[in-house]
């Protein structure tokens, strides 16, 4: 990296995320094991609208992480009306990968997490892409359940 920036804000960043969320769509859907079509299905504004309708403007943080002015990776955190904290969305491009972007992105929101104070903290990852286990192990979160789901659920 030569010169790495993370600018930190609200729901205003939110757009900025959207190209690279796109890269995140595509990579889960060719790692998955399942559900294929849920991720050709997923629409950025629709995951847009959840975040904001999940969190609320006060209680979401997105991250950017900039590599001479180019945008190379995000980190989108939020907290539910219950108070329960979420890291939402991590990204980081390819080409930047295994530099310490995602941790750095990763750390900074996590600790607006615990500064707002969320109850407790959370992160999904999808099945595929148990590669991302050993990173989020190191920022210190263990797995806690599995989650099935029908893949075609009756009407």
């Amino acid at each position: 990296m030569h010169s790495l920036k993370i600018t930190e804000g609200g729901p205003e960043l939110l757009d900025a995320v959207g190209p690279l969320w796109e890269h995140l769509r595509t990579h889960h859907r060719g790692i998955t094991r399942h559900f294929p079509e849920r991720f050709d299905a997923m629409k950025w504004e629709e995951r847009k609208s959840g975040l904001l309708k999940k969190s609320g403007p006060d209680r979401l943080r997105v991250f950017l992480a900039f590599d001479n002015k180019n945008l190379i990776g995000y980190c989108v955190v939020s907290v539910d009306a219950l108070g329960n904290g979420e890291l939402d969305s991590l990204f980081i491009h390819e080409t930047c990968r295994g530099k310490k972007v995602g941790e750095a992105l990763a750390k900074k929101g996590l600790a607006w997490l615990k500064a707002f104070p969320a109850k407790e903290i959370v992160i999904q990852v999808a099945i595929g892409n148990e590669r991302a286990l050993p990173f989020y192990k190191k920022l210190g979160f263990l797995p806690y359940t599995t989650l099935l789901r029908e893949p075609h659920p009756p009407l």
